[in-house]
């Protein structure tokens, strides 16, 4: 085993460390790589070595230390295999700018996903044929937004609608539908509200039925 340590500090900070490769003036080369990987296994019953990078730990419970990768130069940082048949693990709450799921030319680009509770209160009863509109303040949310709502409490024969009408702020409808022949009679609850927005895509879907 290879074991490289600095100094800890007893009046002030512990010793660093920096390794790295080296700089390239020539013309069309690139800078020397950096690579760290876990020992191989020969055996028939042997497994490969694991790399481990870790922050430092704070006794004083104030803070431990952070591990950052690809923040200041990287124009892309590739994180597990390309054959997508391994797991990749993420632990506690994980953060994305922007999102892609799928390698389709069609594969949206999520860009927002916001989430909104409304109070508790008891709807109106609704009779046959009949809607209840109300709207709910939502910070951020933009027309074209995909919208979705749900009530805490079961809606019975009804059913609920949201769309955003203008900017800030998510329009919902309670639907008692005119074949439904009883009263809905809603209980107190909340309902939720999720507006997604996407990045513009290139490309421009065609219609299944071409529109009138």
């Amino acid at each position: 085993a290879i074991s490289m340590t600095v100094g800890s500090g007893d009046t002030g900070s512990g010793g660093a460390m920096t390794l790295a490769a080296g700089d390239s003036s020539a013309l069309n080369a690139a800078g020397g790589a950096v690579s760290i990987t876990g020992g191989s296994s020969t055996t028939s019953d042997g497994v490969g070595g694991g790399v481990s990078i870790d922050a430092g730990f704070a006794a004083s419970g104030v803070e431990n230390g952070n591990v950052t990768i690809g923040v200041t130069s990287a124009s892309a940082v590739t994180i597990g295999a390309a054959a997508d048949d391994k797991r990749i693990l993420l632990n506690g709450l994980t953060e994305a700018h922007t999102l892609k799921v799928g390698r389709q030319d069609y594969s949206g680009v999520l860009k927002k996903h916001l989430k909104f509770d409304s109070a508790q209160f008891t709807p109106p009863d609704l009779y046959p044929g009949s809607v209840y509109v109300f709207d709910v303040y939502a910070p951020g949310a933009a027309l074209g937004d995909v919208v979705q709502a749900s009530f805490s409490r079961s809606l019975g024969n009804a059913f609920l609608t949201a769309n955003v009408n203008e900017a800030d702020k998510v329009r919902l409808a309670v639907h008692n539908p005119g074949y439904n022949t009883v009263t809905e009679q809603l209980e107190q609850g909340s309902f939720v509200v999720t507006c997604t927005g996407y990045a513009v895509s290139p490309y421009v879907a065609r219609f299944a039925v071409p529109p009138p």
